[in-house]
């Protein structure tokens, strides 16, 4: 028996060892670790056999198959296929229609799926510095891939070219870019449902790069780096957004996404439109930018496309022959910045509006709540590339009640407007006529265009010649201007220009010194031909103001500011009456109107000014429970007068008139300097009287005291302590305010006291949120009514 259980032992080991070889020398599947549900290797199942593929790097072009079940990370699992219900274009030009999305692939990429391998695929021994990342979504309907930019070659799951400075890299079908990185570096990562489709990198080593991507919703993303270790970033807010694009037909239909195709060529953006598509119309922002009768060469195109780098919109006709597009926009004066259209600047207050390349204005319009109030608009192909605007001093577009608006037109002219009262009037017929000019040259030969530039600078149009030419003659409507003879100082020329305001003529030498030039011109017997058609401003509507009502209405502004009420009426409205509940305190006579009141307690006191639209006011106190009108008790402004150099009196479009608190104050424009001031004849101020005042900004009437103030470039400001009551005027007088006129030599200067810095005075502060209005543009002095 022991015997026979010893033989039974031996016959079992025998057939076991015998069956391990067996299983050694024929391995299966089973033997390579296939996972249990649970993610582990089955019982029996070695964990440690080698598996024959290799974690790839990427961009590599090895494919790492997903796993039939999301969750599982870093398992090995038998590769399974996955199908694609995206469309993917081929590597020559990917596709698609615009504002569709193909398939959506959402699944969670893998973590941490594999282990680095000891050898590349390249067979070269370098160990991998980033695993890469592939999956699918559960619906299996595309592969998501991670695009390392430092990779250079083609790959299992994208294509790669190299054509000059563009490298392109294209996924293969059925897979998408999910993020793109180079090296450890995340450049960009998808958002959910709008991968990418193409990718372009631009420029190489130290230079500049960009890298543009098409996404699956017909957009695009733009990265930039400026330099060697430059970070990159993300500009495509700074290009023009497609999506405001739109292509119309025949009778104005739009055409629709399966109308054209999208593309990234190179950096070019391009739609591309189907054969037998006839696009008929482009706009943008609902702006057209290109129409089929523009250029006859151009009456039927094959695709429009964007640069990204330059932001330039082009257009190729069907023999392939391209031409740049100029984009047309519409200026809205209340912007305060720089857009992707055009510069922006605030130089002591002048807010110019400068377009960009390949831009143009074709509307000027002021945003309103209700509706926009257009201000100017292009007709006959005639565009503006510059608007410049100076309101009262201190307010912003949407309170200023007076303004001047230039624009430089494409053909080298300019257009000018007049704000006052809520309305904008062209005024351009009023300036002279900067067509009639002619410039010569040596043996009066007549200079061309491209010997000079044209721009308004500071409301001053201005043509500057080019280095080497010189002018010898200006003639303006056949009569002579200016010559090179007339003074030695001023006998070669840098510049020449017209002031706007003043209607004036300069010329400007190589030392940058100016001079005026006094024209006289001969009768004019032909007709004259303006720049723009004069538009006969509405008649404004005149609404009565109850100063019990603390909230503003649809015909006008209301404002508490610190005890501070101020009334303005809106764009189009003047006031005619003031009162308060059934009692009048002011009414207008003469058409003479109101465009602010204000009122303000003082030292006890409650008072109520009314700045009219002859630029002169009307004061109140209230006293019990009556106003009396006590404007004839203050300074007459009308008695007024300043002289600039050589004595020579400025006109009223020199200078803005504003309230500032309760001060009446009067701010000279931007390089206009006062040299004397008058009043009644009699000395007021001259800069030899404080060299701390030798130059002043504006000149001001606190109207509570009835005191007259300076303010310096520093924004100092010194009381005037002159005596100038022996200046009376006759009770019966009507103070019109007609200036006297006698010479300002013949002017005296009254008995002079001690002057002091107030502690202090309504002008002091806040007269940056103050209401303003501006003397009209007509050369006059205004009357006082009262």
């Amino acid at each position: 028996m022991k015997k026979w259980t010893i033989t039974v032992n031996l016959l079992f080991y025998i057939t076991f060892l015998n069956q391990w070889n067996y299983v050694e020398s024929h391995p299966t599947s089973s033997s390579r670790g296939i996972p249990s549900a649970d993610g582990n290797p089955t019982r029996g199942q070695t964990s440690t056999t080698k598996s024959s593929s290799t974690t790839p790097e990427i961009g590599t072009g090895t494919k790492v198959k997903p796993s039939s079940h999301p969750a599982s990370s870093g398992s090995r699992s038998t590769p399974t296929t996955t199908t694609s219900g995206c469309t993917q274009p081929s590597r020559a030009g990917s596709t698609i229609p615009a504002k569709t999305q193909p398939a959506k692939p959402t699944s969670t990429p893998t973590s941490g799926s594999t282990t680095p391998t000891s050898q590349s695929s390249s067979g070269t021994g370098k160990s991998q510095q980033r695993q890469s990342i592939t999956s699918t979504n559960p619906g299996n309907e595309g592969t998501l891939v991670t695009l390392d930019i430092s990779k250079s070659k083609d790959t299992n799951q994208l294509d790669y070219k190299k054509d000059g400075n563009f490298r392109t890299y294209t996924p293969k079908p059925n897979h998408l870019f999910t993020k793109i990185v180079k090296k450890d570096l995340d450049l960009w990562n998808a958002k959910p449902e709008d991968h990418g489709l193409k990718a372009v990198l631009m420029g190489s080593k130290k230079e500049p790069k960009y890298l543009a991507l098409l996404l699956q919703s017909g957009n695009f993303l733009l990265l930039y780096k400026s330099g060697k270790n430059k970070p990159w970033q993300d500009i495509t807010s700074q290009r023009h957004d497609v999506s405001l694009l739109k292509f119309l037909g025949e009778n104005d239909t739009v055409l629709t996404s399966s109308d054209y195709k999208v593309d990234l060529v190179d950096l070019l953006f391009t739609y591309t439109f189907n054969s037998g598509v006839n696009c008929n119309k482009i706009t943008y922002d609902d702006t057209p930018v290109w129409t089929h009768t523009d250029d006859k060469s151009f009456q039927s195109l094959k695709s429009i496309a964007l640069d990204l780098p330059s932001n330039q919109f082009s257009v190729t006709n069907t023999s392939n022959n391209k031409k740049e597009l100029t984009t047309k926009v519409a200026l809205d004066i209340n912007t305060t910045q720089s857009t992707n259209e055009f510069d922006y600047t605030d130089k002591n207050g002048v807010v110019t509006y400068t377009t960009k390349d390949n831009h143009v204005f074709s509307k000027v319009f002021k945003k309103r709540i209700i509706r926009n109030l257009v201000i100017w608009e292009s007709k006959d192909n005639l565009y503006a590339r510059l608007a410049s605007i100076r309101f009262t001093k201190g307010i912003n577009t949407l309170d200023s009640k007076s303004g001047i608006l230039a624009l430089l037109l494409t053909n080298n002219t300019f257009t000018l407007f007049h704000h006052f009262a809520g309305t904008w009037t062209n005024i351009t017929s009023n300036r002279h006529d900067v067509t009639k000019l002619k410039f010569l040259g040596e043996s009066d030969n007549e200079l061309k265009s491209t010997d000079y530039s044209v721009t308004i600078v500071f409301l001053s149009y201005e043509i500057t010649f080019n280095d080497g030419v010189k002018c010898k003659k200006i003639i303006y409507d056949n009569n002579m201007l200016w010559s090179h003879t007339d003074n030695s100082k001023f006998s070669s020329l840098k510049s020449f220009s017209l002031g706007l305001v003043s209607n004036n003529f300069y010329v400007i030498n190589n030392e940058n010194e100016s001079k005026k030039l006094e024209f006289k011109p001969a009768p004019i017997t032909a007709a004259v031909t303006t720049l723009e058609s004069v538009t006969k401003p509405a008649e404004p509507t005149k609404i009565t103001l109850d100063i019990q009502n603390s909230q503003s209405t649809s015909q006008y502004d209301y404002t508490d500011k610190n005890g501070v009420v101020t009334f303005i009426p809106n764009d189009g409205h003047v006031f005619s009456k003031v009162s308060q509940g059934t009692k009048v305190v002011w009414q207008s006579k003469d058409d003479v109107n109101g465009t602010l009141v204000r009122i303000k307690v003082t030292k006890n006191f409650k008072y109520l000014v009314v700045l009219l639209t002859n630029n002169m006011f009307t004061l109140f106190k209230l006293d019990g429970n009556n106003w009396t009108n006590i404007t004839s008790n203050r300074h007459d402004v009308s008695k007024l007068k300043f002289f600039g150099e050589s004595d020579n009196e400025l006109k009223s479009t020199d200078y803005s008139v504003t309230i500032v608190f309760l001060s009446y104050e009067i701010t000279f424009n931007d390089g206009v300097k006062c040299k004397k001031i008058t009043y009644s004849n009699n000395l007021l101020w001259r800069p030899t009287d404080d060299p701390k005042f030798g130059e002043i900004k504006s000149l001001s009437l606190g109207l509570s005291k009835d005191k007259f103030f300076l303010k310096n470039q520093f924004d100092g400001l010194k009381k005037i302590e002159k005596d100038f009551k022996h200046i009376t005027t006759p009770a019966s007088q009507s103070r019109s305010g007609k200036p006297a006129n006698t010479p300002p030599s013949g002017a005296t200067e009254p008995p002079k006291t001690s002057s002091a810095t107030p502690a202090s005075h309504p002008a002091r502060s806040g007269s940056k949120s103050t209401p303003t209005t501006q003397q009209k543009g007509d050369g006059t002095q205004p009357s006082r009514t009262s």
